[in-house]
């Protein structure tokens, strides 16, 4: 099942992670404030609806084309490396951004399947299931986003010293 592994995908965004910071921090943004945000949504009784999973759903089907062409972008980016350090960082933040980025897209392939699914079950399922569906994709959302504003922060490193 080589063919479809991709749990490289996560180490390799994990590690991406750890580069830039402790292991405190990326529990921290990545996983207790996207649950405590998704708690707090199911406190207050915000549970999708069919309607909500077609917004998703709409939404993932552009923003994983959007991550796909920002690949294409970044692969064509890749400077000759000439031992100068400052081509040697640019490529390493290329290959972070490749990775977050191929990250973001099996997300955005993972929300996409969980909406599809909740779209099609959410009129036949109980009341207590509806509430996990919810905060498993209030979780995933959150961590998509996170994710993407990361990788918004780091495209714009790369390029402000260009634009100046």
């Amino acid at each position: 099942m080589q063919i479809i592994n991709i749990t490289p995908i996560f180490r390799e965004h994990y590690e991406t992670l750890k580069d830039d910071t402790g292991l405190g921090w990326i529990l921290i943004l990545f996983l207790v404030f996207p649950i405590v945000i998704s708690s707090l949504l199911i406190f207050f009784g915000v549970k999708i609806t069919t309607e909500s999973t077609n917004a998703v759903i709409a939404a993932f089907a552009i923003f994983i084309g959007f991550s796909i062409n920002v690949l294409i972008l970044l692969i064509g980016s890749l400077s000759e490396d000439d031992d100068g350090s400052k081509i040697h960082l640019r490529n390493e933040l290329i290959k972070h951004l490749y990775r977050n980025t191929s990250f973001v897209i099996l997300l955005g392939i993972i929300i996409l399947s969980l909406a599809l699914v909740s779209s099609f079950i959410l009129p036949y399922v109980s009341t207590n299931l509806i509430y996990l569906l919810s905060f498993l994709l209030y979780l995933l959302l959150s961590i998509f986003i996170l994710t993407l504003l990361m990788i918004t922060k780091r495209l714009y490193a790369l390029h402000a010293e260009e634009l100046e």
